[in-house]
């Protein structure tokens, strides 16, 4: 407790002192202020009695620092967790949105990748269908393609007089009676009769069949459409060609099919072709399903694309078709067997 001064005026007296401004209080002591013994080395009053009034001032002015001191290290403390908690949501926020970019990132990544892998596996398989792919067969005849410049027009040049041959030539060729047409007739019936007696031991007319009718249906099957001309009258070897885009039927194609058939038959028949060889003769009906069988055939043998090109030749300033040329274009248009 402290004891006031009864002398004091109390209009201009200083500061009444605290109990935890009292230096020999319990507060005061606590208050991580030295204790008496301290303050009795620094020269300051034992208690309230021995202060004046400067001493009671300046203990107030240092409690009120002192509180102040306090409010501002609880204001500083409150700020700094204000700034950690800010720091933490903002790194937060900011792993938050480095996942996402990482996300997005990952998702962009993988449809490359995706892409990246379709196109090369669709090139893989595309070498590879290049490279085990079948490669059709190369056509002895055929001719190469060449940008040939376009004739004049006119009856009495070289390409003219070619183009004009040359189409005659293939117009007789398919005109039944003519002689070109029974000319080359008569080597395809020669050609399928000389294959049946190989494989059969047999002439046609044994099998009952005609050699002819395979000729006729050859020769009717062709189409012809001319492509182009040209003509070399001045070089040392002069010539001409002329080329058509025709279609046609192969007499060895629909005789394999007819081959393959008729064994077939002999077999359901009973027949060998041994008992054939050595002279067995078939009966009537027989003899007309194989006339059957052969037709059949002719039927189901569709015909093909190809080129044919006739050539000419300058003879006494005259052009002539070159007929042993134009035999072995035949024969590969019609399918002979070589």
């Amino acid at each position: 407790m402290f004891t006031r001064d009864s002398n004091t005026d109390p209009f201009n007296a200083g500061e009444p002192t605290l109990p935890w401004q009292d230096p020999g209080s319990e507060a005061y002591d606590s208050a991580d202020e030295p204790h008496e013994e301290s303050r009795r080395d620094a020269g300051e009053a034992k208690g309230p009695w021995d202060a004046d009034e400067s001493g009671t001032t300046s203990r107030g002015k240092s409690g009120s620092a002192r509180t102040k001191g306090r409010a501002r290290k609880r204001s500083t403390a409150a700020q700094e967790r204000e700034t950690s908690r800010r720091d933490r949501v903002q790194q937060a926020r900011g792993t938050s949105a480095g996942r996402t970019a990482g996300r997005i990132f990952k998702v962009f990544l993988g449809i490359w990748l995706l892409s990246l892998l379709l196109s090369i596996g669709g090139r893989i398989v595309s070498c590879t269908s290049v490279l085990f792919t079948s490669r059709a067969p190369e056509d002895p005849y055929d001719v190469p393609a060449y940008d040939i410049p376009a004739f004049e027009e006119d009856e009495n040049s070289p390409e003219a007089q070619s183009l004009e041959l040359a189409n005659a030539r293939l117009e007789h060729l398919v005109l039944p009676g003519s002689p070109e047409h029974d000319a080359e007739a008569g080597r395809i019936a020669a050609a399928f009769a000389q294959r049946v007696e190989t494989d059969f031991g047999c002439t046609p007319d044994e099998l009952g069949i005609d050699p002819s009718i395979v000729a006729e249906w050859v020769i009717s099957s062709l189409v012809y459409e001319e492509s182009s001309t040209n003509a070399f009258p001045e070089a040392e070897d002069p010539h001409a060609s002329v080329y058509f885009d025709i279609e046609s039927c192969s007499m060895m194609t629909m005789y394999f099919e007819f081959q393959s058939n008729l064994y077939d038959y002999l077999r359901d028949q009973e027949l060998y072709l041994l008992d054939i060889k050595q002279g067995k003769e078939l009966v009537d009906t027989q003899k007309t399903d194989i006339a059957g069988i052969l037709q059949a055939a002719m039927v189901e043998t569709g015909s093909r694309e190809s080129t044919m090109c006739v050539r000419l030749t300058l003879q006494d300033g005259a052009w002539t078709i070159d007929e042993a040329d134009f035999e072995r274009y035949c024969d590969y248009a019609f399918g002979m067997p070589a």
